[in-house]
């Protein structure tokens, strides 16, 4: 390019009629926004407001799109359907320039632009529009002051057309009794007079339009996650829309595993909401999302993945409640299936993990009572607390406490009836003399918990104590259960690993606090370990 590029000069030439003249204009355009983006200096786009650079190019996009669905061959929709694509990169990168220090005037031009020039007519996409369009929406509404300030009309607007399109999406993706062999040349041609579906039949599912759904669907799920995660967001209509659809998204498998935490990140703040608000749906979503965690758990913690791991603890906290209750329902066999797998995945994941990546003993602390000025927003429990901290190894230990939390509390649903917390302290009879459900079934699965601390590796030993930890403070133990404990766990109190030790112990603190721990069958028991404690201090 001869001379200096003026913005003035690259959107006189965008407007101009040549195609050439306005290809040359939208090279410009593109040019003088990548230096300021690059260089940090909005300022510098002085003489023109972005809302101007917005709407010129909504005029070049509709345009273009007009050249694109009436072109007669494959020859002019070809090159329509490359201009098309040529302005609308440079509408998003426009916006990923200036979207920020854009006004709710601009902010909702864009979004009326964007939802409208995406579909040809209801039903059918624009596919060269799709990609970039999804993400101009995705960087719109990301920067939270837009989500938050949208009003109530704009944001349902915005949801109900991300919703429509990936239900779409879905479709698409999901229609299997396509045709293949079918040239794409000749679907490009026809495009005009058929929908999309039949688009994608003809051309044998392609590999590259698929590829395309999913790009674009993943970005659309990431427009969801911040419009769902402002505070006044108008959930009472969107809810169940929103979390059947999310579902449905992670169903497919097919997602990054950021597009896919982004879906648990939306799911969770349409949760935070339905938990006391909409209790029956709920209900209904919680076994399809106990099979989608079960399935989206990676079997090897990775960096990459734990914000995936993080957003799949925080729907498990809400759905706590919701699992206790399925679990004792009459038909609660599918149920129980699907929480005993999960709960299988989630413990083996966490006992292959390396002990440095395992909730570590010095990140908590053992307490009686303490005042009210140190638990004040402290992660506790009972006995034991998180250490406060900053950072990402702070972030990394609460994850830690909550899965630890989850496999203890998952133990305790799957091994015991929640409902019947009564065992007297003898072991043998409920209140009124009756003998307590299911209890030989009960003995069974507290004696293989507690026989899994003195075999396997040391990170899985370390999995099963600490699970023991959050038993002892979630359910009523017999004093026969707390004397088997005794006897198990004690042996890996004796532990030359100083961390499978200090866990046990820790095990134990968690047992003596039940009522039972002071019946007087155990007290020869408890002043072993006592010993046993005083020459672990005398060692260190």
């Amino acid at each position: 390019m001869g001379g200096e590029v003026t913005l003035i000069d690259a959107l006189e030439r965008s407007q101009s009629g040549g195609l050439r003249q306005r290809a040359e204009g939208l090279q410009d355009l593109k040019h003088v926004l990548r230096y300021n983006v690059q260089s940090a200096d909005i300022g510098a786009l002085k003489g023109v407001s972005f809302h101007k650079i917005f709407e010129v190019l909504f005029e070049i996009v509709n345009f273009e799109k007009g050249s694109w669905v009436t072109a007669k061959t494959a020859t002019t929709r070809s090159s329509a359907e490359t201009r098309l694509s040529n302005a609308s990169s440079t509408l998003r990168l426009a916006i990923e320039a200036g979207i920020r220090s854009s006004k709710l005037k601009t902010v909702k031009a864009v979004l009326d632009h964007v939802t409208k020039a995406i579909a040809i007519t209801p039903g059918r996409l624009c596919l060269p529009l799709m990609l970039d369009y999804a993400k101009c929406l995705r960087q719109t509404v990301s920067y939270q002051p837009h989500a938050e300030h949208l009003p109530q009309d704009y944001w349902a607007a915005t949801v109900s057309f991300c919703l429509q399109t990936l239900k779409k999406i879905t479709d698409e993706l999901n229609e299997d009794h396509a045709p293949a062999g079918t040239d794409p040349s000749s679907v490009a041609t026809s495009m005009s007079n058929k929908s999309s579906r039949s688009q994608i039949r003809e051309s044998g599912q392609s590999q590259g339009v698929r590829s395309l759904y999913k790009q674009v669907s993943e970005e659309i799920v990431g427009a969801l996650s911040p419009l769902t995660a402002t505070p006044n967001a108008p959930l009472s209509s969107q809810a169940p829309r929103l979390l059947w659809a999310l579902i449905d998204f992670l169903k497919n498998g097919s997602g990054t595993d950021k597009s896919q935490q982004e879906a648990f990140a939306s799911i969770n703040h349409v949760l935070a909401w339905t938990v006391t608000e909409s209790v029956e749906l709920t209900k209904k979503a919680s076994s399809q999302l106990v099979r989608l965690i079960k399935n989206h758990w990676p079997s090897k913690s990775i960096p990459k993945a734990e914000p995936l791991i993080n957003e799949m603890l925080i729907t498990l906290l809400y759905l706590k409640p919701y699992m206790a209750w399925a679990i004792q329902r009459e038909n609660s066999t599918t149920m129980r299936l699907d929480l005993s797998s999960m709960h299988t995945t989630l413990r083996e994941e966490y006992s292959g993990r390396k002990e440095r990546d395992q909730l570590r003993f010095d990140d908590i602390r053992c307490h009686d009572r303490l005042p009210a000025s140190e638990t004040e927003g402290t992660v506790r429990i009972a006995a034991f607390s998180l250490k406060p901290g900053v950072g990402s190894r702070a972030a990394s230990k609460e994850a830690c406490w909550v899965l630890a939390y989850i496999l203890g509390y998952l133990n305790c649903i799957l091994s015991s009836d929640v409902a019947d917390r009564s065992v007297s302290s003898d072991g043998e009879h409920g209140e009124g003399g009756r003998r307590p459900i299911k209890r030989q079934r009960l003995a069974d699965d507290w004696l293989e918990l507690l026989a899994t601390c003195n075999r396997g590796s040391a990170s899985a030993r370390i999995c099963t104590l600490q699970t023991i930890v959050f038993v002892g403070q979630e359910k009523s133990l017999s004093a026969q259960q707390i004397s088997q404990a005794i006897d198990a766990v004690g042996a890996a109190c004796s532990e030359e690993n100083f961390t499978v030790a200090s866990w046990a112990f820790a095990a134990l603190t968690s047992c003596a606090t039940q009522k039972s721990a002071a019946d007087q069958t155990l007290f020869a028991r408890w002043a072993g370990i006592w010993q046993l404690a005083s020459r672990a201090i005398g060692n260190i």
